[in-house]
Order: C-alpha cells, then structure tokens, then sequence
C-alpha cells in the first residue's frame, strides 16, 4: 500500500468521490432505461429468467442496493473503502465471468451505450487497484455510526425513486386480448387439437422472456405462451410443416438467415415476426427474401435471443431455437459463424 498525503488525497478522491460517482451513473442510466434485458446477461439475467424471477423487481432492487453502497462510500468513512472494494471487486468478476462466455455487451449503462465487458473491465480494475492500494485521508473525530442515519435515508429514498419509477414504467396501454370466439358447435369438439386458435392472455409486465424453450418440443403452438401474446397468426399452422421467426435488423445471425437461407434454400413456409428496436436496423431485408413478414408489438420488450426459429409439424412443435444453432430447425447445413 502506498503511503503519504499524496497518496492519502488520491485514495479519498478515487474512494469516496470517483467510485460513488461512477456506480451512481450505472444505476442512473439502468433507471432510466428499465429494461431487466440489460444486465450481466450471463451472471444475472439468464440464471434468473431461468429461476421465474420478477426481472423488473431484480433489475430496481439491485438499483436501490447500489444506492445504499454510494450512501455508505460517502457518509461512512470508515467503511468506504470496504464498500467500494466488495462493489469493484462484483463488478470485475461480474466481468470476467460475462467476458468468458463471450458477452458483447456489459449492460452497464441501461443499454443505451453499448460498452464491450472488456473495456469495462479494465476501468474498474483500475478503480479497485486504486481504492487497494491507496488510502483514505483520516476523517478526525468521526464517530463510526455518524453516518447512519443519512445512509438510511438515502438507501430508502432510493429504492423509492427505483420502485416508484419501475411503477410507472409499465405500459398501461397494452390493449387486453380479444375475445376469441368459439367457432364450433356447443355439442362438439375440435378433433386436432393444435387446430383451435390460442386463447390469447394480456402481457403481466411490458416485456416478454422466452424463457426455456426446449420445454416448447411436442406442444401444440396454440399452448405456447409465446404464440397466445401474438394479435395476429397466420393461417393453417396446423398443417404440414411451418417455420415460424422472430428476427431483429441488428443481429447477425439474422441477417444470414434470411440472406443465405430465406432467397429459395428453404422450401418449408415461413412467418417472420420482426422485434421492434430502439435504434435504426443495420441491416436491410433482401430483396428475394420468401418469408411473410408481420410486426411484433412496440409496446413490448421482447427479450429474446434472436433469432428464435420454431418448427412445427402439424401444428406440434417438433424443433426451437434461439441465437447461433437455428440451422437444424430450417433443415439447412450449418453456417460458418
């Protein structure tokens, strides 16, 4: 550990100004942003979704914890460089484990500024080495539980402001489903039963996970929550084989699909259901495309790794997938990602 005023100065600076200060921007972007899509994907988001987690309640409790570590950093001297050591030292595992599974995107600021976990990582490394190896000036006659009480205030003030804004957040314009009408005489059944439109259900939040989608294999399309969201099918999905895709104009995979396997190399027909994005798409549909297209709804945040691609067969789903692997489910050679 470094010594001297200097040093001492330094520590303070980076400890109980730049530390606080970096932290309360993440968490003033992920407020903003609300969107549970943007956390450590690998560490956080998919082992939660996974678990049936409430995402929006995850995402504003870890907002409202990162609240209470800048409380304590700058009202408890006496405890901030061990707040900010544990905070930099989550983060940079955080980072490092998002890094090995080939995370592009850290999540760090809400989504609205793609950071690469990597250059990420090298800023709060270098904040951590900092708060290590620097000290913090001495603070004379500071009682140790002196900050108690504004650390309290702040830390439930700011799980107000989260919660309170999470609330007001969810879209309460999604239009309740339509009543699906029951086509059939009251004295009969439908024979098949993939045949029946879904019921339809209204969205629990404004965003949708697709969740484990192996468990899709052998249900009827029309049991699939994924399908019962939709406003719109197209017709005879029950019959013979269908392809049914959701794609972004931001994915890579994406735009492979339908340049190198939608313009003629798959026979099977296929529903395209485009995810609505924030910004402008980087890629543009081709030309010879053979896939129908339809809108998913702007309301609602999709989260899902795209490309997700359903095979059915006879109105059964026989083959799913999300993001790299699509290929068997179109019946085509692997692609050289």
């Amino acid at each position: 550990m470094l010594k001297g005023p200097t040093a001492e100065k330094i520590g303070s600076i980076i400890t109980r100004v730049l530390v606080p200060v970096w932290i309360l921007t993440g968490a003033t972007f992920k407020l903003i942003a609300q969107n549970p899509a943007t956390l450590p994907k690998f560490t956080i988001f998919d082992p939660a979704a996974k678990m049936g987690v409430d995402l929006d309640i995850l995402l504003n409790s870890l907002i409202g914890l990162e609240i209470l570590a800048i409380a304590v950093i700058v009202f408890m001297p006496r405890f901030s460089r061990l707040m900010a050591g544990f905070m930099l030292g989550s983060f940079v595992l955080i980072l490092i484990n998002e890094l090995i599974q080939g995370a592009e995107n850290c999540g760090c600021f809400g989504g609205k500024i793609s950071i690469h976990p990597g250059v990420m990582l090298s800023i709060d490394g270098a904040l951590l080495l900092g708060v290590i190896l620097l000290p913090l000036a001495r603070t004379e006659g500071a009682k140790p539980l002196r900050g108690a009480i504004p650390t309290a205030v702040t830390t439930i003030l700011g799980f107000i402001a989260s919660f309170g804004v999470m609330a007001m957040s969810q879209n309460p314009t999604v239009p309740p489903p339509p009543v699906v009408e029951d086509t059939l005489p009251s004295n009969t059944t439908p024979t098949d039963p993939c045949a029946a439109d879904p019921v339809q259900i209204a969205f629990p939040r404004n965003w949708y996970v697709s969740g484990e989608i192996s468990d899709w294999i052998g249900q009827c399309w029309n049991q699939v929550d994924l399908f019962k969201l939709l406003r719109t099918w197209p017709e005879d999905l029950a019959q013979g084989e269908k392809l049914v895709v959701l794609y972004r104009t931001d994915c890579d995979h994406c735009e492979e699909m339908f340049k190198e396997d939608f313009t003629g190399k798959v026979q099977t027909p296929i529903f395209a259901y485009h995810i609505p994005l924030d910004g402008d798409p980087t890629w543009e549909l081709p030309e010879n495309h053979t896939a129908s297209l339809y809108d998913l709804s702007p309301e609602t945040n999709w989260i899902i790794t795209s490309p997700l691609v359903v095979k059915l067969v006879d109105g059964k789903v026989v083959c799913a997938a999300e993001g790299e692997g699509f290929e068997p489910c179109l019946g085509v050679e692997p692609h050289d990602h």
